[in-house]
């Protein structure tokens, strides 16, 4: 009887064992993931089974992940807007262009929470994911990437969340304030996402070279105050002083654009 019953009490272990492996292999090695998506059978792709529908089929390799995430905000109740990095940006806007009118699917924890018909190329590297309801869009923002950009308060109670203003994502004195607080002390990531797309190559490329790198960083630490020069319902000037101690020290201009679709200031002219 005893040997009976340790044999059982091992079977059991393995089974458990077993178990636990099958879950850890079916863990999802992403937890957003961006797929290429069909509503027929197709050579290279997998049908899946979900809540969303059971006509879908998936490509097994996504083609953005939330690796390729620099920031996310609440942009609605359920709604969270994601920006790519520049080579996520890239390769989205050559995907998107190449697969006009065909599904793209949204993954998060290897559930499909959606899978939108792309309409037209999109190369803002901007995207934004319909989460079931508010509480799972502020954990997924709380997972992904949010340098320098506002979200609402982990004790936000209300499932009516006002559209963007001036007041949630930043003044342009704000968002000038931050983008040479980022830039001095090397956080070159939450300085890209003030900065509008089509700049941050250039951004990028002033701040790894040698020379000019160290001393535009050196600069950004000198900044004193700041005003507003101008502006207009879509662009404004925001007028700096450098290094207020130092009388002889010439002021520098920073220019910005309103993101017709974030409605965020976004830096155009450093």
């Amino acid at each position: 009887m005893r040997s009976i019953f340790e044999l059982t009490r091992l079977l059991i272990g393995l089974f458990i064992l077993l178990q636990s492996a099958i879950a850890l292999a079916e863990e999802p090695e992403h937890f957003l993931e961006f797929k290429s998506a069909a509503n027929n059978p197709q050579t290279g792709y997998e049908k899946h089974v979900g809540s969303l529908t059971d006509e879908l089929y998936l490509v097994t390799q996504p083609i953005l992940t939330e690796v390729d995430v620099i920031s996310a905000r609440l942009s609605g109740s359920t709604e969270v807007e994601v920006l790519f990095n520049v080579e996520g940006t890239k390769r989205f806007g050559e995907y998107t262009r190449q697969n006009i009118g065909k599904p793209l699917a949204i993954i998060v924890d290897g559930h499909v929470i959606s899978a939108p018909v792309i309409l037209a190329r999109i190369d803002s590297g901007r995207v934004s994911v319909h989460l079931p309801d508010h509480k799972t869009a502020l954990e997924l923002v709380k997972r992904l990437p949010n340098r320098g950009v506002e979200t609402a308060p982990d004790n936000e109670k209300s499932d009516n969340i006002r559209p963007p203003s001036d007041q949630s994502v930043g003044s342009p004195v704000d968002v000038v304030t931050r983008y040479f607080a980022a830039v001095h002390h090397g956080s070159d990531a939450a300085a890209y996402a003030l900065v509008a797309l089509h700049e941050i190559t250039s951004l990028r490329k002033l701040l790894a070279d040698p020379l000019k790198g160290p001393k535009y960083r050196n600069l950004a630490g000198r900044i004193g105050a700041m005003s507003e020069l101008s502006r207009s319902e879509t662009s404004a000037f925001v007028h700096c002083m450098v290094d207020p101690n130092t009388p002889s020290a010439a002021p520098i201009t920073i220019g910005l654009i309103k993101d017709p679709i974030t409605r965020r200031w976004v830096i155009v002219e450093f």
